[in-house]
C-alpha cells in the first residue's frame, strides 16, 4: 500500500443539495402516505378484506409495491388526490430500470447488514420515500 503523495481533498457537504435531499424525502413521506389513504380502502374492499392486519405476507407485499410503482408515476409537485391517484392507477404500472435497481439494491443491503432479515413495512416505505425523492428530486 503507498502512502498518499499530498494532502487528500476535503469533502464539502452541499448544504443546499443535503437539505433539499432532506426536503424531498419528507415530501415523498407525504405523497405515500396520501396516496395510501386513498388507495388502501379500494384494495381491501376489491380483495373482501376489512382491514390491512387481514392481508397475507403475499398481498401486502403485492400492495406496497403497487402504491411505490404509483407513486413514481407522480413527479415531486404533483397534488395526491383520488382523482390524479385514479388517473395513474388507471394506466399500467411499472418502474423505471435504475429506481427499480436501486430499491433492490437498498433492500438487499438492509438483508446483508441484518442476518437476511427482511425489513419491516416501515423501513421498506422509508426506503420507497428515499428513492423516489433521489428520483424525482432536482438537485445542484
Amino acid at each position: 500500500m503507498s502512502k498518499d503523495s499530498g494532502p487528500r481533498k476535503q469533502k464539502s457537504v452541499k448544504p443546499r443539495s443535503s437539505a433539499q435531499v432532506i426536503r424531498n424525502i419528507a415530501i415523498a413521506e407525504n405523497a405515500l402516505a396520501a396516496l395510501s389513504e386513498i388507495v388502501t380502502p379500494a384494495y381491501l374492499s376489491s380483495l373482501g378484506k376489512k382491514n390491512l392486519r387481514q392481508l397475507t405476507d403475499a398481498e401486502a407485499k403485492q400492495f406496497e409495491e403497487f402504491k411505490f410503482e404509483a407513486l413514481c408515476q407522480f413527479d415531486l409537485d404533483d397534488v395526491i388526490d383520488a382523482e390524479s391517484v385514479k388517473a395513474v392507477v388507471s394506466q399500467p404500472l411499472s418502474l423505471p430500470a435504475n429506481v427499480r435497481e436501486l430499491y433492490q439494491a437498498t433492500i438487499a443491503k438492509y438483508r446483508d447488514e441484518n442476518a437476511g432479515r427482511e425489513p419491516p413495512v416501515e423501513v421498506l416505505r422509508r426506503f420507497q420515500s428515499s428513492v423516489f425523492a433521489l428520483y424525482r428530486g432536482d438537485y445542484d
